[in-house]
């Protein structure tokens, strides 16, 4: 099992060349996913308006890739690449972020960017966060039932792998994607497990995927601090994570065995959603408020971006 997830460290390795360290979206965009392709190719989610929007390599400002109405979505969040199948998997809902009516998974043809296959959620969940494992397994976190869900390679429908109370701040449903509290950032562990993160108290844990793919009994990690409404959980080495918080802070947490230690790499990135590793570099997705010099300067704007911040060589 452990060779199904050895994959991710060869993506890491990919080096890519930006136009520069920063990279402006559209306004509007509320950045909830990001993504890379192995050709260097990014994939930014909005939330709030439901596309998808694509940085070739090289580029300086991003395009719209897939429209809203091509998912049949009015929000998107989570995405991650299958490069091997040469797709683009896409956590969709309708409704609204405060009152999602449902929720599915989007397949999308690379680079074409026509949408090949929906695949509905179970009635009540939102689809938040996903991460591929090694046989094409997509592995997703559900942030109003307290479970992760799964889509395994061939199969038509989404089924439950795990179901833990644990994943659950407050019972209070689908409202929690809204507030950051349930299930949310999901990672391999290019170990033969799933690492998850509940967001609004901060917790991780590791769920082992046994031989015959079921969830084992999830582990918790304990962290050597708190993490304010943790986001975006990556992997960027062995027994090394990458993860966002609402604070504008960017940490590493390096675990052995139950334990794990926080240690914070960068500060002041606005309010950052989403984290991936790339040619040495932390590619970070947020936005960030600034004071406007328009006709009332008392009132603030927000701008999305993309920030990449260089990483230390391990």
């Amino acid at each position: 099992m452990k060779r199904l997830f050895t994959f991710c460290f060869a993506l890491l390795a990919t080096l890519t060349a930006w136009a520069g360290d920063e990279v402006a979206l559209p306004a509007g965009v509320r950045p909830a996913g990001l993504a890379a392709g192995r050709d260097g190719s990014l994939y930014v989610a909005s939330a709030a308006q439901g596309h998808l929007f694509r940085v070739a390599p090289g580029a300086g400002k991003s395009e719209l890739f897939v429209t809203a109405s091509a998912l049949g979505a009015n929000g998107s969040l989570g995405v991650g690449v299958d490069d091997r199948a040469q797709l683009l998997w896409v956590c969709t809902l309708t409704g609204t972020l405060e009152k999602p009516l449902a929720s599915a998974l989007k397949a999308v043809e690379l680079p074409e960017g026509r949408v090949r296959g929906s695949y509905d959620l179970p009635a009540g969940s939102v689809c938040n966060d996903l991460t591929i494992g090694r046989d094409g397994t997509v592995y997703l976190t559900d942030s109003a039932q307290s479970m992760l869900l799964r889509l395994r390679k061939g199969e038509d429908r989404i089924s439950v792998w795990l179901k833990d109370d644990r994943f659950t701040t407050d019972g209070s449903g689908v409202g929690m994607i809204t507030d950051g509290r349930g299930a949310n950032g999901i990672t391999v562990d290019g170990m033969g497990a799933i690492m998850v993160m509940v967001s609004g108290p901060g917790r991780l844990f590791r769920v082992p995927v046994r031989w015959d793919g079921s969830a084992g009994v999830p582990v918790e990690v304990k962290l050597s601090r708190t993490l304010i409404q943790a986001d975006g959980l990556r992997l960027w080495t062995k027994r090394r994570l990458l993860v966002v918080e609402a604070d504008g802070g960017l940490a590493r947490i390096d675990w052995v065995g139950e334990t794990g230690k926080v240690q914070t790499m960068a500060e002041s990135l606005g309010r950052p959603t989403a984290v991936i590793v790339r040619g040495g570099k932390a590619i970070v997705a947020h936005v960030r408020t600034t004071a406007s010099d328009g006709a009332n300067p008392s009132t603030t704007v927000e701008q999305a971006g993309i920030s990449m911040v260089e990483l230390p060589k391990m």
